[in-house]
């Protein structure tokens, strides 16, 4: 389920978007509403990922669904960074570079 876009891209058409439909739609929140409306898409998509098998894989409407949810996290979260006046790109251009000359004891990259 690729759209063959670099993710540069895609989080820029994610922002832009999510600034033409808050102008057609009046939708304007706060920063603190849009964060509970996040922490809940980020639920929805837990609830989904939950049911793929632990290898990976599914079928294709589960699939579906989990990367719907993605893009409603991601829209939430483009959302959030305009509401507060942060440069999403750029604050991902900054963290990715501190990601390359970073390391975790435990090999595992901080995750779990």
């Amino acid at each position: 389920m690729t759209t063959g876009q670099p993710s540069g891209q895609l989080l820029q058409q994610t922002i832009a978007d999510v600034e033409r439909l808050i102008a057609r739609h009046g939708w304007e929140s706060t920063p603190h509403r849009r964060m509970a409306m996040l922490l809940g898409e980020a639920i929805e998509l837990a609830d989904e990922v939950l049911q793929l098998p632990a290898q990976g894989g599914g079928d294709k409407e589960l699939l579906q669904r989990v990367g719907h949810e993605m893009y409603d996290v991601l829209w939430n979260l483009c959302d959030l960074a305009r509401l507060t006046g942060i440069d999403l790109v750029q604050a991902a251009a900054e963290k990715r570079v501190i990601n390359e000359h970073r390391t975790w004891p435990d090999g595992t990259g901080g995750g779990w």
